[in-house]
């Protein structure tokens, strides 16, 4: 009798720590192998950092970023006026992709609220953004249902940190 009491404190107090991690983040990482650009292919990758926030198993908030690197082949895939804006950037420039799951809970203007107030500004890349999106791995990683930005600061910060309600503080640079 006094055994299975201890099994059934036991088994209670393994069922209440798992309800005490309802949110948390992962990290990991998101690669493109390879490109093409008109007559251009090349074997590079365009590797992003990336942090998701989930309540339970359910995805909140996906986050991916990079610097963007202006010796890479992927560079080609900028327009022009692409190419400009992150050349007169006085810091560096970063390619952010961005899932959300409900707006009314984490939301994109959520983090670009914090960004702003942290120095970074949005520029547009959307012909990036395309030719990103049909890259032969963008189905692996279902880049359709992501946003994609350009965001540029005017310093090299050593660090961007995000607060989303009900999770601990993330760096993400």
């Amino acid at each position: 009798m006094k055994r299975i009491f201890l099994i059934a404190i036991a088994l209670l107090l393994i069922a209440s720590c798992g309800t005490l991690t309802k949110h948390f983040t992962q990290r990991g990482t998101l690669e493109f192998s390879g490109g093409l650009y008109k007559s251009k292919t090349w074997s590079d990758s365009l590797e992003f950092d990336r942090v998701t926030w989930y309540r339970e198993f359910t995805t909140m908030y996906d986050l991916a970023w990079t610097k963007i690197d202006i010796q890479s082949p992927f560079f080609s895939w900028f327009s022009a006026e692409e190419r400009s804006k992150i050349r007169e950037s006085l810091g560096p420039c970063y390619i952010a992709l961005a899932y959300y799951e409900d707006s009314d809970k984490i939301s994109t203007s959520m983090l670009m609220e914090q960004l702003r107030e942290q120095g970074m500004k949005k520029i547009n890349i959307n012909r990036f953004s395309k030719y990103l999106k049909i890259h032969p791995q963008a189905g692996a990683y279902s880049l359709q249902q992501y946003k994609v930005y350009g965001l540029c600061t005017s310093s090299d910060k050593k660090s961007i940190k995000i607060d989303f309600p009900g999770f601990s503080t993330i760096k993400i640079k």
